[in-house]
């Protein structure tokens, strides 16, 4: 009986053959990550790459610089409109398209380090993080909780220059879920932060990354 196909730009393309249990290790990872009745069959392509989205506060924005629970400010994957891909790619506000899921591993929240200190150190005090599929948030953390693992970092300061990171830039320096969560195709779903007001003092760029599998159908 041949071998399951898999596709020489992702090992995640696979057609299995009828019937048929040869599966590989990663075949039978991904299968279980994407345990959905509404999009996972026999045939997909996934990668591993986050969605992700990012967010700018300044004190000439029309909220005045002020980041507060509710407002565009502290909404993600929400406001879209307009970014290019550095900053979000996401193709419409709050879903996924069709045919898209993601098997969600870990949140990660991402401060700037271009950020003052400041302002840095006053969001993570000032805020949690609320994950909301549906009408249900799904995680519910202080932003401690999900460090981003990566960008710059420093244990001080060298003169006048300082950066705060939430977390060591390190791979394994993130936060996994025990739980995967599934966002399939159709399905609303919003990242934001629960608390404030807190006004910026200077251009504050932020982002949350859901890290994971990205599944689209075979083209």
């Amino acid at each position: 009986m041949p071998a399951p196909r898999v596709s020489a730009t992702s090992a995640g393309a696979f057609t299995p053959p009828p019937g048929s249990n040869m599966y590989s290790q990663q075949q039978r990872m991904i299968m279980e990550a994407f345990r959905a009745e509404e999009y996972i069959k026999d045939r997909m392509d996934v990668q591993s790459e986050p969605l992700y989205d990012t967010n700018t506060s300044t004190t000439t924005d029309a909220a005045g610089g002020v980041i507060q629970e509710g407002q565009p400010s502290s909404q993600f994957f929400t406001n879209i409109v307009g970014k290019p891909l550095n900053l979000t790619n996401m193709k419409k506000a709050n879903e996924l398209m069709n045919p898209e899921a993601q098997a969600v591993m870990a949140y990660r929240y991402y401060l700037d380090p271009r950020n003052s200190v400041l302002d840095s150190e006053n969001v993570m005090a000032s805020f949690a993080l609320r994950f909301t599929m549906g009408s249900k948030p799904y995680q519910t953390v202080p932003l401690w909780m999900i460090p981003q693992g990566g960008g710059l970092f420093t244990s001080g300061c060298c003169g006048d220059a300082c950066v705060v990171t939430n977390g060591e830039p390190k791979k394994d320096a993130i936060r996994t879920l025990g739980v995967t969560l599934i966002l399939e195709q159709g399905v609303w779903f919003e990242g934001a932060l629960i608390g404030g007001p807190y006004t910026v003092t200077s251009n504050f760029i932020h982002q949350l990354n859901l890290d994971g599998l990205h599944a689209r159908g075979i083209q």
